[in-house]
């Protein structure tokens, strides 16, 4: 039998087909799909538009309506937008329902309603209003975090401290409330425990980096390789290495880490200008500039550094190859003045460039 069809029309949008209206049961179908998908999509992004796809079908204005699937469609919607409007008028009524599809539906219990509503007041950090949530649904890590993020330290401490005495069986968990302890007493001995509980890398990348940020330098280099040594193809770890060597003064040995860095990753710029920082302060003066240069073509900032650089050194063919990456015609003129001015090249040469960058010369 032939249904009748409708155009497809959603709150935001009108499209040029037409779909059938959809009974419950086929509603039914297509939520534990949606549920689905929310459930094991990774990336956030396609999750939403997924998700949103399957509310628009499931809200059509045609279809046959029933409450608990308006519910249900409503609390997935406000996951997605992180609204709490609907949520909050939620849990303030009582359903009493008899009904056919009582067990066909899914359900959205009162408590599911609460932890997503307490989720996203954290997420809008509402830190405030999740703490309350947390605190009646009984999560004491969620609560923990609302109390440091409201800087409540003594309390998230005096928290940690009593869930550290019955959670010892828990490894993982016990690891990372000494993780959280260190941050909050700034007591390294805390990370050192969590590492003795569970040996894992994270309580010792977590004292390297609390270090660095202390600037206890030579503390934080001797963290930095006792972590190294656990994950050395650790990307951030080996930079923070890196950064306290230069601290430290150590070039030679930062140079190599920076040429690991560079294999590793050849997109960060970053790399390469601390690697021509190196270079620089070993008074290498040519590999320094080889470096920015091999840069400078996908980096602004190297390009600066290395037109600064051959200023210093004098370097005329540096100078001239920079003025020809130039875009803007008044800016290369007021450039080209003032090396032609102290000498740096001459005017048949700032002739010759400006012919090549396509660019009059106003002098």
């Amino acid at each position: 039998m032939n249904r009748k069809k409708y155009n497809f029309v959603t709150r935001k949008y009108k499209f040029e087909r037409e779909v059938e209206a959809l009974n419950i049961d086929e509603q039914i179908r297509l939520a534990f799909h949606m549920i689905y998908v929310y459930n094991t999509e990774k990336c956030e992004y396609i999750r939403k538009i997924k998700t949103q796809a399957y509310l628009d079908r499931l809200l059509f204005c045609e279809n046959e309506k029933h409450f608990l699937l308006f519910r249900l469609c409503y609390y997935y919607e406000s996951l997605i937008n992180l609204e709490t409007k609907y949520l909050e008028n939620v849990i303030e009524q009582n359903y009493f329902v008899i009904d056919d599809y009582i067990l066909k539906i899914p359900l959205i219990f009162r408590r599911d309603i609460e932890i997503s509503l307490a989720n996203i007041y954290f997420l809008r950090k509402s830190f405030e209003k999740s703490l309350e949530f947390y605190r009646k649904l009984r999560m004491i890590q969620e609560e923990i975090d609302c109390l440091i993020n409201l800087k409540r330290n003594e309390e998230a401490i005096e928290k940690i401290k009593q869930q550290l005495e019955i959670c010892k069986k828990d490894k993982i968990l016990y690891c990372n409330y000494c993780i959280k302890l260190g941050n909050l007493t700034k007591n390294t001995l805390y990370f050192d425990l969590g590492y003795d509980m569970y040996k894992s890398f994270e309580p010792l990348k977590e004292k390297a980096i609390f270090l660095h940020k202390s600037n206890q330098f030579l503390e934080a280099k001797e963290a930095y390789e006792k972590v190294l040594k656990i994950v050395p193809q650790n990307e951030s770890l080996l930079y923070g290495y890196a950064s306290v060597k230069i601290v430290l003064k150590e070039y030679i040995s930062c140079i190599d880490i920076f040429l690991r860095l560079i294999e590793m990753n050849k997109t960060n710029p970053e790399y390469h200008r601390n690697l021509a920082l190196c270079y620089y302060n070993i008074n290498n003066i040519k590999k320094c500039m080889e470096s920015l240069k091999k840069n400078s073509l996908k980096d602004s900032t190297s390009l600066d550094f290395y037109f600064k650089l051959c200023v210093k050194e004098k370097n005329k063919e540096g100078i001239l190859w920079y003025l020809q990456k130039i875009k803007d015609e008044n800016f290369f003129n007021k450039l080209i003045s003032y090396l032609c001015q102290e000498d740096y090249i001459n005017k048949n040469e700032a002739k010759d460039c400006a012919k090549k960058c396509n660019f009059n010369l106003f002098f």
